[in-house]
């Protein structure tokens, strides 16, 4: 039952999602991206990446930040971005922060950062799109592993091809919610997307 519901619920959303405005990295034929690197090369991890839009917070390039999040200076000290960038994300208990649209297909994605968090754990990530009503949660979520000191964190997949593929869609515009647990703090910067799913 509880898998048919969410079925039912991925239809509806999808149906929504066809019918609402895309953008020129959106839509149903596909995704274009920036040009791809290996960020995270030093930690082991030779999949290709492409940035989150402003993920490297030297501006708020669309992020809806609310709780008590906010863009405040420090950057990671690897500086995966650029040499000559100086700030990042802090999430304080009860914060949030909402990712601009990311074009996503199928067979897609898994996200990585570098971060830390105040009791060693991690960042909760929930997925919406976006329908005719607003934004609407996705059935599938994740958690992004980070130390207690700035490092890079664990590489998070998400299994979208269960919802994108009940519709034969090839994309969508979705959006990720990095919500720290508890009473934690979470520093955040340099938030990397791999759209090819080529590990």
């Amino acid at each position: 039952m509880r898998r048919l519901l969410a079925v039912t619920f991925g239809i509806s959303v999808l149906a929504a999602l066809g019918l609402g405005a895309g953008s020129a990295h959106a839509g149903l034929l596909g995704c274009r991206y920036p040009a791809a690197s290996q960020p995270f090369a030093q930690w082991g991890d030779d999949a290709s990446y492409v940035p989150v839009p402003g993920g490297s917070f030297e501006y708020s390039a669309g992020w809806k930040l609310s709780g008590g999040a906010q863009i405040v200076n420090g950057n990671e000290p690897f500086y995966l971005g650029s040499s000559g960038d100086s700030h990042s994300l802090l999430l304080p208990p009860g914060s949030s922060a909402l990712s601009p649209a990311v074009c996503l297909q199928i067979l897609t994605p898994t996200i990585r950062a570098v971060g830390s968090s105040s009791n060693g754990t991690g960042v909760a990530i929930t997925l919406y799109t976006r329908t005719l009503l607003g934004l609407a949660v996705l059935p599938t979520a994740g958690w992004m592993g980070l130390g207690t000191s700035w490092d890079a964190s664990t590489v998070e997949p998400f299994l979208l091809q269960n919802v994108l593929g009940l519709l034969n869609l090839n994309s969508a515009n979705i959006y990720f919610r990095f919500t720290p647990v508890g009473d934690e703090t979470v520093q955040l910067d340099d938030v990397y997307l791999d759209p090819f799913l080529a590990r």
